[in-house]
Formats: C-alpha cells, sequence, structure tokens
C-alpha cells in the first residue's frame, strides 16, 4: 500500500548503525508501494528474503487498497462470499478497538472520503459541503461488522481503510517473523515505519535518524533529531 506523499517527504528514516564487529544480513525491497530495508544478524546465515517477500505479498493481497484483487478491495467493491484472512481479522478487530477507544474519532469507513480528497487510489473529485454531507451519510464503522470470516455491511457504499496503521502492523508481522527463528537482534523499516530489537554489531541500541520536516524532493534533509530504540518502535507523520 502506498504511503502518501506528505509521509515520505516529513515522516523519512534513516537507520544509521556502525558495524564492525560482525557483519550483518541486510535485505532490501519493495513493497506495499514503498521500500522496506532489514538488518539483522545470524549465526547461521540465513537469507530470509524469500519468505519475507512472501508474507509481504501476502499481507498486500489482503489489505492493499491499492490492489484491486485484495481482500480489502474485493470487499470494499461488493464481491459476494469473501473470505477474509488472518490479517485482514487483526486489522479490523484493532480498528474497532481504536474507533471505540476514541469514540468514533478514528473510524476506517473513511475510505469513500480518503479516494474524494484524492489521497487514495481513487480519482479526486470536485469537493464541496453537499458532497462531503452525502459520503459522511455512508461513513461509520457501525454500519459494517465481521461474522465469522465475511464482513457484512449495513450500507453496500460502506468502504474499509486501514492504512493508518496497516504499514506499521507489517512491521510487527516481520518482526514476529524474525523473532520466532532466532533472531535477537535486528531492524526492520518499511516506508518508514521502524521497529528494533537488539543490538548493533557495536553492541549499542540502534540508532534512527528522524529527518527535518522539510518539502525537499532532491535530497535527503538535514536530521532534526536520532533516538535509540531499545526493543521498541517509531513513526511520524505529519508536519
Amino acid at each position: 500500500m502506498n504511503l502518501t506523499l506528505l509521509t515520505i517527504i516529513l515522516g523519512l528514516f534513516i537507520s544509521i548503525p556502525v558495524y564492525s564487529q560482525k557483519d550483518p544480513i541486510i535485505l532490501e525491497g519493495y513493497a506495499q508501494g514503498t521500500t522496506y530495508h532489514i538488518t539483522y544478524f545470524d549465526k547461521k546465515n540465513r537469507d530470509f528474503q524469500p519468505k519475507i517477500d512472501s508474507i509481504l505479498e501476502d499481507f498486500d493481497k489482503s489489505v492493499s487498497t491499492y490492489l484491486p484483487s485484495s481482500i480489502i478491495s474485493r470487499i470494499n467493491s461488493n464481491e459476494k462470499n469473501v473470505i477474509v484472512d488472518k490479517y485482514f481479522i487483526a486489522c479490523f478487530n484493532k480498528a474497532k478497538e481504536v474507533w471505540k477507544n476514541t469514540n468514533g474519532a478514528f473510524d476506517p469507513t473513511v475510505y469513500p472520503l480518503v479516494n474524494a480528497w484524492g489521497f487514495g487510489p481513487g480519482k479526486k473529485e470536485k469537493i464541496d459541503k453537499h458532497k462531503i454531507d452525502s459520503i459522511l451519510k455512508f461513513v461509520g464503522f457501525n454500519l459494517i461488522k465481521l461474522k465469522g470470516n465475511k464482513v457484512v455491511k449495513k450500507d453496500p457504499r460502506v468502504a474499509l481503510d486501514f492504512n493508518a496503521f496497516a504499514q506499521g502492523y507489517s512491521v510487527d508481522v516481520v518482526s514476529e517473523f524474525l523473532n520466532l527463528n532466532g533472531i535477537s537482534s535486528y531492524i526492520v523499516e518499511i516506508g518508514g515505519e521502524v521497529y528494533a530489537k537488539g543490538l548493533d554489531a557495536n553492541g549499542n541500541n540502534w540508532l534512527i535518524g528522524i529527518e527535518k520536516p522539510i518539502d525537499n524532493k532532491e535530497t535527503d534533509n538535514p536530521l532534526k533529531a536520532i533516538v535509540k530504540l531499545d526493543n521498541m518502535a517509531v513513526a511520524t507523520s505529519g508536519n
């Protein structure tokens, strides 16, 4: 799923660990309309790229609104008898939890509004108050529910968008894969969403540089801050 231009410009992270004692395994690739960078240490020197690429591909096939054949896209287009998978269920349940905890301020059914404003895969529409009011009639997480492994809508125009947190969740998924394979020191970055565990080659916490939020398409911006990650995640958004 694509990052917005805002995130690409204003929320870019640069990983800047220094290696000297042992060689890391460094993986780079493309997923969700952006890039990923993964660095880890493994005594067995295993190459996890094929498996990680497969995980990220399955993830896109589940919740990417930019992939017409994904589960979420098929649900949004009201295809019948769509069976959801574990990634979709996890995103749906987390979205419902946050929706409840914020009294509806966070709502994944804003997808029609996202498209209307030109922030999604759909073509930007001419916006006025009447248009917004007409869309708001079918925006509301109370209009959709998960029943077993299928989604049920009260209004067929309801459409979902998990992009606010799905990319961060994909970082969690890849991190859990590394955990299950006994990797204790790693850093995972997908489109600026970062999680780090353990230590770098020098025995220090992983260092993450956060760029100054300046619109600059020609080169990297200077760093605003450098933070140490000790078994935690970091993400930025906005200006």
